[in-house]
């Protein structure tokens, strides 16, 4: 559940040290959070995150956790967005808008099922368990001809799919 209360939502944030940010009132969340550099949630033992985040201006990285689900993540993030690590099932409520690379590797996706719509850098989702009817959800628009799957079992002799715009 996320925290809706500015004070909870502010404790939250200095217990990981996330600094210069902005809350913005907002009627479906209580407060969401803008935040003017990177956020690092990195190996935080973290199953949740508590605060719904809009936009990043650095890069936003929640690797390394116990997180079944991407709620709470940023709407856009302006540099890179890292996932890695966790428990993940599926892509719902990752950002819509990742300007830099989008990485999830080591994880349980068997879908890219909410992967953000635009990535101007790479995609990286090697190590997963993605299954060739997941591969539907790729991005209506990714900036790149670099997009790693490799290293998912399910995908046969796939490894590494390159140049989509040809």
């Amino acid at each position: 559940m996320l925290l809706r209360k500015k004070e909870e939502i502010e404790y939250w944030l200095n217990k990981y040290q996330i600094k210069d940010y902005d809350l913005i009132k907002d009627e479906k969340y209580g407060y969401v959070v803008n935040v003017n550099g990177h956020v690092n949630l990195i190996n935080k033992n973290l199953t949740v995150i508590e605060v719904k985040f809009n936009q990043i201006k650095g890069s936003f990285n929640c690797s390394s956790n116990e997180l079944e689900t991407l709620k709470g993540c940023p709407e856009v993030v302006n540099i890179h967005f890292n996932c890695n690590n966790n428990k993940l099932k599926d892509l719902k409520n990752s950002p819509k808008i990742v300007n830099g690379n989008f990485f999830c590797y080591y994880n349980y996706l068997n879908s890219l099922e909410g992967c953000p719509k635009i990535i101007k850098g790479s995609l990286i989702v090697n190590n997963n368990e993605l299954e060739i009817e997941g591969l539907k959800y790729l991005p209506k628009e990714i900036n790149t001809n670099y997009i790693d799957i490799f290293n998912n079992e399910k995908l046969e002799d796939i490894q590494k799919i390159s140049n989509f715009s040809e």
